[in-house]
């Protein structure tokens, strides 16, 4: 698996700087990424990179060294939804969203109607 490595020992901004910029040439480097995973269509592929990602800049944020994937993502949802706690969002609203999007995302694709 590929994995990107962004600035350390870095402030907040200089993060979100460097994701900003790195998720420009995302979409590019995805398609030509042997060891990543596969969705049904580019724009999955795209969006799975977009995923680990920013998942390798999360780790690098808490300085956290994980050696499982699964980790990663329980503490980054378990932050997503200490910020939503503190923001006066609803985490479970978002999620159902998201999990909407990615149903519809993920849907097999039908023939043209008739």
């Amino acid at each position: 698996m590929h994995h990107h490595t962004g600035p350390t020992d870095r402030s907040r901004e200089d993060w979100v700087g460097w994701m900003d910029s790195y998720t420009q040439h995302v979409a590019g480097n995805v398609a030509d990424c042997q060891d990543c995973p596969r969705a049904d269509t580019d724009e999955n592929a795209v969006r799975a990179g977009r995923g680990a990602d920013t998942l390798d800049a999360y780790a690098g944020l808490v300085s956290g060294n994980y050696e499982d994937e699964q980790d990663k993502v329980s503490d980054l949802l378990a932050d997503l939804r200490h910020h939503c706690a503190h923001a006066g969002l609803d985490f479970d609203a978002a999620n159902e969203s998201a999990a909407d999007a990615y149903e519809t995302e993920t849907a097999p694709t039908t023939g043209a109607a008739s």
